[in-house]
């Protein structure tokens, strides 16, 4: 197993060595010098973070190319379809220093060669996933085999890809009276040539160096913070021995079948009692809450794939409005919940300035929320004015590796709050005004976070058309959108529609039938098998304070009426939440109180 040392030395040794070919690669790919340069800054984090294993590819140069690739392609490897490299789209990372200097005092030359720039504008309608293919196969040659294992893609697509980026290539040239060469090596060898004068400059390398060593430094305290090594070796050794289990069991002698054993509930964790059952879900981690429950942290809390996450609006009077951010990491299962939680960072807020009327008012803040989308957390928070009508919007982002914050957009002043979702490394707008002498909704804003300047990272990536109307509380599930109902709309006389939506990132809306949204709490979640859930809680009539827990699966508009729950907690419980893949619910069984986290099924 390679050191956390070692494998700083070979990212460095890759950013020496690799650099102007990655450079070269995610310029073409990309098609702007300034995308470009924030792009090779993530892919040396990405290589830093999550070493890649260099047995598994043809030449080792091809690891580094293949975090570029997984870097400019993990919108569409989402699904997202729309063009993350719109021609209008704000660089994801520009220079260090606004004025354009480098830290030494030299100016950063911004400006791709001639050659390059019309590379680029031949590739630019291109799809980015199928460009980024073929431009892989230019930089490692036509061999499938080895293209497989960069792109991760079999080789019947990866060769469609490259034949059809070929021809619009040559179509491309043509237009522009320059020869598109015949075979592959001449091609392959043409397109180097273009690129051939970019190089990777002082700053640049310097500056990831500092990226790659700040990212180092923050794993050392990551592992630091989890204890000895001990443990992991243990769990790693234990795994092997499932392994090994399972491959005997695989290649055993048959024995005559049995029937079927009952279910087996979920294993509690040591001194805390097991979780309840009755829903599709396998647990991830378990809590103790000792004192009194934190049920103000809880409404704001967020289920993420690393852990949970609290977050807590803080009203100062010396200084502006803040949201704090804590995390309980799953791998502290059966810990209390109050020693387990970790500092995940700070954004600060800015209010507003003026109305409606464009009078100066005094601002609070009426609604917020926090959501966890890749490496950010992203707060939506709405402002009321103190006198008059209208609302603001914030979004504020937290780069969480780097703990940087800042404003990511603002709406506002406007009559009511805009439809907002975040997810999948997306965030989706849409405003609640109609334009004037429109008939059907506003159109769709999609956005991308990329990056890790907050202020940067809110990059536009396309609009939806939305003649159905406006989204009624929209979220954003296992890279789907989901929405429940249309505001203002109903079915028919009857005014609790039970209408839920998806609607593609090419545009493609599709009907469901869900419980009907009559006043009480309803989540969209997408289960591990890429299954639609709907989870709903009601008050329980025999024990006041707390609520019933249901899920069901969204089932499509041609059935009468929505399917049958699946399932339901067995007891009622006094707090219940669920987000994107995960629920998570407070129980006090065995004189022991517990927050338990799911993953849905």
């Amino acid at each position: 197993m390679r050191s956390m040392e070692e494998g700083l030395r070979l990212v460095s040794n890759w950013l020496d060595e690799q650099g102007d070919r990655v450079l070269r690669w995610l310029l073409v790919a990309g098609g702007d010098l300034a995308l470009a340069h924030g792009r090779f800054q993530e892919t040396f984090v990405h290589l830093c973070r999550r070493p890649p294993r260099v047995a598994d590819f043809a030449e080792p140069a091809d690891a580094v190319l293949a975090a570029a690739f997984s870097v400019t392609t993990r919108g569409e490897a989402a699904g997202m379809d729309l063009d993350a490299d719109a021609p209008d789209a704000e660089p994801a990372d520009a220079a260090p220093d606004g004025d354009g200097a480098s830290e030494g005092g030299e100016a950063r030359d911004e400006e791709m060669t001639e050659a390059a720039a019309v590379l680029c504008e031949v590739l630019r309608p291109v799809r980015p996933l199928d460009r980024a293919v073929w431009l892989t196969s230019i930089f490692c040659g036509p061999d499938l085999a080895r293209l497989e294992r960069v792109v991760l893609l079999p080789g019947r697509r990866i060769q469609a890809c490259c034949d059809a980026v070929a021809a619009r290539v040559a179509e491309g040239l043509a237009a522009r009276g320059i020869a598109w060469p015949k075979t592959a090596p001449e091609q392959a060898r043409w397109v180097m040539e273009q690129v051939a004068e970019v190089r990777m400059p002082d700053w640049l390398r310097t500056r990831t160096e500092q990226w790659i060593r700040a990212t180092h430094a923050q794993l050392q305290a990551e592992r630091h913070h989890r204890g000895p090594v001990g443990w992991t070796v243990g769990v790693a050794a234990l795994g092997v021995f499932g392994l090994g289990a399972v491959a005997w069991g695989a290649h055993r002698p048959p024995v005559p079948a049995a029937a079927a054993p009952a279910p087996v509930s979920h294993p509690a964790v040591p001194g805390i009692p097991a979780p309840l059952q009755g829903l599709p879900a396998t647990v991830d981690a378990q809590f103790r809450l000792s004192g009194e429950v934190p049920m103000d942290r809880l409404r704001h809390a967020a289920l993420a794939a690393d852990g949970l996450y609290l977050a807590q609006l803080q009203l100062e009077t010396d200084r502006w409005p803040a949201i704090t951010l804590q995390k309980v990491p799953y791998s502290a299962s059966g810990s209390d919940l109050n020693a387990a939680l970790e500092d995940a960072g700070r954004m600060e807020m800015v209010p507003p300035m003026n109305d409606l009327a464009g009078q100066a008012v005094n601002w609070s803040v009426s609604d917020w929320s926090v959501h966890i989308s890749g490496d950010w957390a992203v707060a939506v928070v709405t402002w009321k004015p103190s006198t008059g009508t209208g609302v603001v919007e914030q979004l504020y982002g937290l780069y969480r590796p780097t703990s940087a914050s800042g404003l990511l957009l603002s709406v506002g002043p406007v009559g009511s709050p805009p439809a907002v979702a975040v997810g999948g490394g997306r965030v989706v707008l849409q405003s609640a005004e109609k334009p004037a002498g429109a008939t059907g909704g506003p159109p769709i804003q999609v956005y991308t976070l990329t990056g890790e300047a907050p202020l940067r990272a809110l990059v536009p990536s396309g609009q939806l058309n939305a003649p159905f109307g406006v989204m009624d509380e929209p979220a954003i599930v296992g890279g789907t959108l989901v929405f429940q109902g249309i505001r203002g709309q109903s079915d028919g006389p009857n005014p609790v529609t039970t209408a839920w939506y998806t609607l593609s990132w090419t545009g493609q809306l599709a009907r469901y039938v869900g419980p009907p949204v009559d006043g009480q709490p309803h989540w969209p979640v997408r289960g591990q098998a890429g299954n639609l859930w709907w989870c709903e809680t009601t008050p329980d009539e025999d024990r006041p304070g707390e609520l019933r827990v249901w899920m069901g699966t969204l089932s499509d508009a041609s059935a009468d009426q929505a399917n049958q729950p699946a399932g339901q907690l067995e007891s009622a419980v006094p707090w219940f939440t669920a987000d994107d893949q995960r629920v998570a619910w407070v129980q006090t069984t065995g004189g022991v109180t517990q927050l338990v986290v799911a993953t849905v099924n």
